[in-house]
């Protein structure tokens, strides 16, 4: 067995002991550390799991869905991992694994389900081919970091590409949808889906359905006047809900003001956007600190 089979565990765990006490969280700082002195221990870790790893992934409702899925798989009797800090880069993923190994490096779980980051998702899936991969949905967030939309896409279909047992992609977003062309299906991948109900659709825009709405509701602003306001994280959670079953009671009780509200905050989220970008104007919070320097 390999030295460092052992000698990693035991450097991070030190590592994560010491930034606990230190900063009092430090959750991804361990994985940094492990990284770069041991770059296999992720996917030699990874590798011990009999049932393999489910990778999630999209915009919006990475981590409710991430719980949900661990959750269900849970009530089946599964040792299930997960990484519940919310830290989705795959240093995040390296730290909560050197919360759970043993010092030998044992893994006592039979299925790894972990939320990544969208750009993030690119550098885990070279170094741990997911056996599932569940994507929800590309939407116009972190115009920063990732630009448009279309791009987020190609980011999460070197996912797809790169799963070797189940793929599932939502439906309702045909970006999302097109990914089945690069699922290797030839080689026995399978490629699912999920949706919503016929009568649901009209509550859980996609960003094509939210861009035409916003064109619409900017000039009707424009016209008479009126701003447009935010509804906070109302779109968030509808996302959240639309990546459960479709027809269950969850979401037949709220699709009704969930929908409404995730209609008019995500559209005017997106508006205030666009304003921004095409007028040149960086965000206000970076407005704000080049003020105080």
């Amino acid at each position: 067995m390999a030295w460092n089979s052992f000698a990693t565990p035991l450097i991070g765990k030190a590592v994560r002991a010491a930034s606990r006490l230190a900063h009092g969280g430090g959750s991804a700082f361990p994985g940094k550390i492990v990284e770069r002195i041991d770059p296999q221990f992720l996917s030699r870790t990874l590798a011990q799991l009999p049932l393999g790893v489910v990778l999630v992934s999209g915009t919006n409702g990475k981590t409710t869905t991430t719980r949900m899925v661990a959750s269900m798989l849970q009530s089946l009797g599964l040792k299930v991992f997960t990484n519940p800090t919310g830290s989705n880069f795959t240093r995040g993923v390296v730290s909560s694994l050197l919360a759970e190994v043993s010092l030998s490096g044992k893994l006592d779980a039979d299925i790894a389900v972990l939320e990544l980051d969208e750009a993030y998702a690119v550098h885990f899936v070279k170094q741990v081919p997911p056996d599932y991969c569940l994507l929800l949905n590309v939407m116009r967030d972190q115009l920063d970091r990732f630009g448009e939309i279309d791009n987020t896409a190609r980011l999460l279909s070197k996912a797809a590409e790169a799963t070797t047992g189940t793929v599932v992609l939502n439906r309702e977003d045909p970006r999302i949808a097109r990914l089945a062309d690069v699922a290797h299906t030839e080689d026995g991948v399978e490629v699912r889906y999920f949706g919503l109900d016929e009568s649901l659709r009209g509550f859980f825009p996609s960003d094509d359905d939210m861009s035409t709405t916003v064109d619409a509701e900017a000039h009707d602003s424009a016209e008479h006047g009126g701003n447009i306001g935010d509804s906070g994280n109302a779109g968030d959670t509808a996302d959240a809900v639309a990546a459960g079953p479709p027809g269950t009671s969850a979401v037949a009780g709220f699709r009704t003001r969930a929908g409404h509200i995730a209609t008019a905050g995500r559209s005017r989220r997106a508006a205030r956007r666009r304003d921004v970008a095409r007028r040149g104007r960086p965000p206000r919070h970076l407005r704000d600190r080049r003020r105080n320097v």
